[in-house]
């Protein structure tokens, strides 16, 4: 009973001791202290989005068991389609603006597939650019396959890209990368 009493009182001195050490402040951790402003709604200016926006449109997309999106990761609107990015599925979805199923491209190793799809976008002439795994396919606005332009990791004192799509750049020790049909 004796040796209980004296763990016990031991076990007691120690919580007190430690509960007393205060923690060091975020500013002795770090050597200076970062103030950050998090607005609250009543901070928040109005919007207005008449001058912004000239029209809002509610198109209900054709569906079908086919054709069905679990999730819209990127939408573009152009001329004649409106283009959708389901990255979980893998696939594009092609719509044309009155929101009529046209054609969905998908991963696969198909004519008019694509290897991977990571995400999209278009060139200077109105093609659709999907960027796959060590690739850059090339489709008409219509989804038909023109060209698979491969990425070569090379070291060289230039910067390569698709606009938008970043691809590489060196000066900084990096390994860039070319694309080579």
């Amino acid at each position: 009973m004796r040796y209980f009493s004296y763990y016990l009182l031991l076990a007691i001195w120690t919580c007190i001791i430690t509960a007393c050490n205060r923690p060091k402040a975020v500013s002795e951790i770090s050597g200076r202290l970062r103030n950050i402003r998090i607005e609250s709604p009543s901070d928040r200016k109005a919007i207005n989005w008449d001058g912004l926006i000239d029209e809002i449109q509610v198109i209900p997309l054709e569906s079908d068991s086919d054709y069905l999106i679990s999730a819209i990761d990127k939408l573009i609107v152009k001329e004649k389609f409106i283009y959708i990015l389901d990255q979980g599925q893998q696939k594009i979805f092609i719509y044309y603006k009155d929101g009529k199923f046209f054609r969905k491209i998908e991963k696969g190793e198909a004519p008019n597939t694509s290897k991977y799809i990571n995400d999209f976008t278009f060139d200077k002439q109105g093609n659709l650019l999907v960027l796959s795994y060590l690739s850059v396919e090339q489709f008409t606005p219509e989804g038909e396959k023109l060209h698979d332009y491969a990425i070569d990791f090379t070291v060289d004192d230039e910067i390569d890209y698709i606009n938008p799509f970043f691809i590489g750049a060196s000066g900084w020790g990096g390994r860039t990368s070319r694309m080579t049909p």
